[in-house]
């Protein structure tokens, strides 16, 4: 165990402790708020960061740390059964932020990465400035990656992916510039340090089918939801200028406010 260690844990009541585990090797090894995901028969996903040289791995992707911390995907059947286990990354430090899954059982990795060698396979976006955000697609059994990709330049990350019904991955996240817009609602960039972005990608990943910054204050999207007729809805932070509509409060009420 290292500086830093997850832990696992399931209830089957409110007051019955299933099961409770440390995951982790002699590293730092850390999650982030949206980095789990459950399938069925019990089986879950989780997804990190870890600096850990012994993380536990099973028919990984990557078999080796790339760099001072790679992002990974630990798939579990059970709390005693690994079907797989695996770095992503490269030579620089990457962040796993956020995972989702799709009906057909594939898993989708997004974060953050200053690894120019970053492994991409069918990449949207294949060019990398400085510190890009990322979207990883990875196989149900875990062994290829359909597409992955960069998304973003200039200290850009993916904090959140949901997936809808048809395979099309929607990002939120932030960005200092330089994102690939289409169909924006706002489509120029305010010179603010940061603003958040929302973005569909089609389902095999090659397109953007609309991309947008969002806000006017240093702001990033943390979270994002689908609702069954595929509305996105995003919540996150902004420092001020940010756009409204039939707002409840539309003031900023302090130095950092929450929006929705």
């Amino acid at each position: 165990a290292g500086g830093k260690e997850l832990f696992l844990c399931s209830f089957s009541s409110h007051t019955a402790l299933k099961f409770s585990t440390f995951w982790g090797g002699g590293g730092a090894d850390t999650c982030a708020p949206h980095s789990l995901v459950l399938g069925s028969g019990g089986g879950f996903a989780v997804s990190g960061t870890t600096s850990s040289a012994d993380f536990p791995l099973a028919a990984p992707y990557q078999s080796s740390l790339g760099g001072g911390s790679d992002a990974f995907v630990s798939v579990f059947a059970s709390a005693t059964e690994t079907l797989f286990s695996s770095y992503i990354g490269g030579a620089g430090n990457d962040t796993g932020l956020g995972i989702a899954s799709d009906p057909a059982g594939s898993l989708y990795l997004a974060g953050g990465t200053v690894s120019s060698d970053f492994p991409l396979v069918n990449a949207y976006q294949g060019t990398f400035a400085s510190a890009a955000g990322f979207l990883a697609k990875i196989s149900s059994d875990g062994w290829t990656l359909p597409y992955s990709t960069f998304f973003g330049n200039y200290a850009a990350a993916v904090y959140d992916v949901e997936v809808a019904s048809d395979g099309s991955p929607y990002l939120a996240g932030k960005t200092r510039s330089d994102l690939p817009i289409k169909n924006a609602y706002q489509s120029g960039f305010i010179d603010n340090d940061q603003m958040a972005f929302a973005a569909r990608l089609t389902p095999d990943g090659s397109q953007v089918s609309y991309s947008t910054y969002l806000g006017g204050g240093k702001d990033a999207a943390l979270d994002a939801a689908l609702d069954a007729s595929g509305k996105l809805f995003l919540t996150g932070f902004t420092r001020g200028g940010f756009p409204f509509l039939n707002a409840y409060q539309s003031s900023l009420g302090d130095y950092d406010d929450a929006f929705l």
